[in-house]
């Protein structure tokens, strides 16, 4: 949990938050949840780049109210100010029912949950890292223990986990799985589009 103080202003620049021990910045826009991101700087005053601050977070999909954001729009943003940043995304309720392009993209660290997409019970977060955020990862000196990815990342070369999973839920992803690659991923994404085209369909039509 990083704490920050959320602007009320639509696209109002929150100032830069120091993140303590690790001394990573990471910066941070107030976007009202109800208007989708346009990547264009005509439109959203996306914060200029600073010395000392190298991580960006960006979400994909606001999960309480389905706005979905152009991950990889943004990103192009980011990397034209700032290069050598880190790219965090939230895809917790995109990853799995949209494409996603991590590498072409060029983002660091995506995270999503098996509630969502993948259609399983809550219990597991699945985590992507770039080289850079590896490497980010190896010097870092914020204490983890739990979270610590390394040592999931050594527990996976052996096809274990550091700690006790939710093991319950790790069959019910490996179903969900089975069923998306019987369906076929662009499927999979057609469905999503047509079922958010149909919820918005029907609520414009209660709006008249």
């Amino acid at each position: 949990m990083i704490p920050a103080r959320v602007s009320a202003r639509t696209t109002e620049p929150v100032k830069q938050v120091p993140s303590t021990p690790s001394k990573r910045r990471l910066s941070l826009s107030a976007i009202s949840p109800r208007a989708n991101i346009n990547a264009s700087r005509a439109q959203v005053p996306l914060p200029q780049a600073e010395p000392g601050i190298d991580v960006y977070a960006l979400t994909h999909n606001e999960t309480s109210t389905g706005v979905m954001n152009p991950i990889g729009e943004l990103a192009a943003v980011v990397r034209e100010d700032a290069p050598d940043a880190l790219i965090l995304v939230d895809s917790v309720s995109a990853l799995g029912a949209v494409p996603f392009e991590m590498d072409a993209w060029g983002t660091d660290v995506v995270v999503t949950g098996s509630q969502k997409a993948w259609m399983a019970a809550p219990g597991l977060a699945m985590v992507a890292l770039s080289d850079r955020a590896w490497a980010a990862n190896a010097t870092a000196r914020m204490p983890r223990f739990y979270l610590d990815l390394a040592r999931h990342r050594e527990s996976a070369a052996s096809g274990q986990t550091p700690w006790t999973p939710a093991v319950a839920v790790v069959y019910q992803v490996d179903e969900g799985l089975r069923l998306m690659a019987a369906e076929g991923r662009d499927a999979v994404f057609a469905r999503h589009l047509a079922c958010a085209a149909a919820t918005r369909a029907r609520r414009a039509g209660s709006n008249r």
